[in-house]
């Protein structure tokens, strides 16, 4: 688990960094040495490596550190004289503008005045820190699958390895620190996690064609981004081209949702455009018949009937002319959709309504209109929405449609008005899906070299929208693999060669010196998973955390509840692998357990059935040639279906230790004996 970074630890990768630049030492090994010597998890040393490598040339350094770190580093620094101070104030200076942290920025200004050069204000440049993204990115892997037998902690793991490449200054003390911020991130649609299996798809993961009906209960079919193309879509390039203030801001206005045309017909596609460059919103109902005087809800029905429209015997048609007309109200906000699913605008009326003579066909209903915000490319509605949208035109948007306080973050003056975060996406069991199946024509595009604003970027045309699509550089993947499930090798070769691979095997470390009622948990795991290695191989072996409950309740001083949970663990988790591993072959699974070093059955956790004789089960003639022997079969010992004794745990690992009750019984007699005689003795 990484924690906050101690001063010491700080100062240990100063002495590499130094090592590297001085006395030839390389990056790798010092990276190495950070993590098993000094405790710094790989991301932590390599930003801290990387950081302090800029800084010895004075050139900006991109990655955050913690403030603790600039002063200690200066204290360092100033031992190597005044070239290498002015190197480290320029490299600070420059690296304070990308990023925000007010401590670090006043003792950096304090350390400028004692040089002699002025203070800086440090703001912020949101260009900046695009720029910085777009390099950091660049350099930084983005496809990574941790693979391991069960219970390695690759799910586990996941939250760190997330909140690590989304969050690199952030630094925790407590898991529940961690979970916490990855809760965060996902609340906030940065993170988004899914588990592949058999009937998982491409439309499932990318698009697919979706029955919708439609609140007049008609029936339609839609182009429905799944789970990653939704992501990508979130997480890719978009800038704001319009932004103005709302006073007050979002508060309890009514909030309104307005279709501006059919995207799909070509004639209507203008209907946007020529909304934006008008300031006003038009509605596609009520062809060219003027409803200026038509303050109620009958009247606009009747003034339908007398223009003979085509559209009279629509009830839909008359109650959204009549919101348009007369239920909107000034001051009210209207957010411009664009399909189901994305919308690309946000405006404020300001005026009542008014009947266009000329301008587009159909669109004769106007309302002027303030625009708030607008984008380059329309924007997912998972950014303001909680739920699809409806086919309808015209409706209201209450709140368990529309989130407010999103909507009210991003009309805020301070809101970006540019991509600026990082996603990421969790594929839970990436390898029991059919790989081929789901990326489908994407299994190129995630290459971080193929991925949009790269050198080498590629776009594809998707089948069921025909839309061009792309996979944003600032969108991670992160697998977790069972290789109990799948061997690492029979994995498909184009997923291999786009995936940096972690594996995460048994970790004893966590198990050491953890003991209850005298069994050692990090001989007795160890020593079942060298056999299992020898009997099947090492990617079945059993993970550390399936006894991380027992360890924490020994932690907690309860061993009564520790021996408790451990055996739990052994009859709901660990025998049944094994169980699956060698198929039920009860003899093998013996030979883990070390049942075979065991004198005493009731510490064996598998025994023989030696009563299958076939003359008394099959009577005379049977014709089985088994020249008279009785066949001998193993079952799980039925004395341990609910307790196991302690002798059983320990003989896994030490079966000389574990006397024999023959033994226990002539050892008892002995001492029976001896006391006898010493009480002779004193009688005499």
């Amino acid at each position: 688990m990484k924690k906050k970074i101690t001063d010491e630890q700080i100062s240990r990768a100063w002495d590499l960094a130094y090592d590297c630049k001085f006395n030839n030492k390389s990056f790798d090994d010092a990276v190495e040495q950070a993590i098993t010597t000094y405790g710094l998890n790989e991301n932590s040393a390599k930003i801290y490596l990387n950081n302090l490598s800029y800084i010895f040339e004075g050139k900006v350094f991109k990655r955050a550190m913690s403030a603790r770190s600039f002063e200690i580093y200066w204290d360092e620094v100033s031992k190597l004289g005044k070239e290498y101070q002015e190197r480290y104030i320029k490299a600070c200076s420059e690296h304070l503008e990308y990023n925000s942290n007010k401590k670090a920025q006043a003792f950096i200004n304090k350390k400028r005045q004692a040089l002699g050069h002025s203070t800086l204000e440090f703001q912020r440049s949101k260009k900046k820190v695009q720029e910085q993204k777009e390099e950091t990115l660049l350099s930084q892997p983005t496809n990574r699958i941790l693979y391991g037998p069960p219970g390695t902690g690759k799910t586990y793991s996941v939250v760190e390895e997330v909140v690590s490449l989304l969050e690199p200054a952030f630094e925790w003390e407590t898991r529940e620190e961690l979970q916490e911020q990855y809760q965060r991130l996902v609340d906030s649609g940065q993170v988004v996690f899914t588990t592949f299996h058999q009937s998982f798809s491409y439309e499932d993961f990318i698009e697919g064609i979706r029955a919708k009906t439609s609140d007049d209960k008609e029936i339609s079919y839609e182009v429905e981004s799944g789970v990653f193309k939704a992501l990508c879509e979130k997480a890719g390039k978009y800038t704001v081209t319009n932004k103005q203030h709302l006073e007050g801001g979002v508060g309890k206005r009514k909030i309104w949702k307005l279709s501006l045309g059919n995207t799909q017909i070509a004639q209507e596609d203008s209907v946007y455009d020529h909304c934006i460059a008008n300031n006003e919103v038009l509605l596609g109902w009520g062809d060219d018949v003027d409803f200026s005087k038509c303050t109620s809800k009958d009247a606009i029905k009747k003034q339908l009937i007398q223009s003979q429209s085509g559209v009279a015997d629509r009830s839909y048609a008359v109650q959204a002319i009549n919101t348009f007309r007369n239920t909107i109200a000034k001051g009210d906000l209207i957010v411009i959709s664009q399909g189901n699913h994305k919308y690309r605008a946000v405006a404020e009326v300001t005026g009542d309504y008014a009947f266009r003579q000329e301008g587009i066909s159909g669109f004769h209903q106007s309302r002027p209109v303030r625009w708030l915000l607008q984008y380059n490319v329309a924007r997912p509605k998972e950014d303001i929405f909680k739920k699809d949208l409806s086919q309808m035109s015209l409706y209201q948007l209450h709140n368990r449609t529309i989130d407010r306080a999103k909507l009210d973050a991003l009309l805020s003056d301070d809101a970006s008005e540019e991509q600026d975060k990082d996603y990421a996406i969790v594929i839970d069991e990436i390898n029991r899906g059919n790989i081929s199946k789901i990326f489908g024509e994407l299994i190129t595009l995630i290459e971080s070299s193929k991925r949009e604003g790269q050198p080498e970027a590629l776009s594809v045309t998707l089948p069921y929208s025909k839309e061009p699509f792309f996979v944003p550089s600032n969108l991670h993947i992160i697998g977790t693999m069972n290789t109990a499930d799948r061997s690492l090798a029979l994995i498909d070769t184009a997923l291999r060669r786009r995936f940096d691979f972690i594996e995460m095997m048994p970790d004893y470390s966590l198990l050491a010196g953890k003991a209850v009622k005298g069994i050692e948990l990090e001989r007795m795991l160890s020593a079942i998973n060298q056999r299992i290695e020898y009997l099947y191989d090492r990617e079945h072996t059993i993970g550390h955390a399936f006894l991380i409950p027992v360890v924490k309740l020994i932690d907690e001083n309860q061993p009564g509840k520790a021996y408790s949970e451990l055996v739990s663990v052994f009859h709901n988790k660990i025998l049944p692998l094994l169980e699956e591993y060698f198929y039920e072959d009860w003899q093998r699974i013996a030979l883990v357990l070390g049942d075979n070093q065991k004198s005493e059955t009731e510490h064996q956790f598998v025994v023989k059935k030696t009563d299958q004789n076939a003359d008394s089960l099959f009577g005379k003639n049977h014709q089985l040639q088994n020249y008279g022997e009785e066949k001998v079969s193993y079952q799980l010992n039925p004395k341990m279906s609910e307790a196991i004794p302690e002798q059983a745990f320990i003989g896994i690992y030490d079966a000389a230790s574990v006397k024999p009750k023959s033994a226990d019984i002539a050892e008892t007699q002995e001492r029976a004996e001896s006391q006898n005689q010493s009480q002779a003795e004193t009688e005499f």
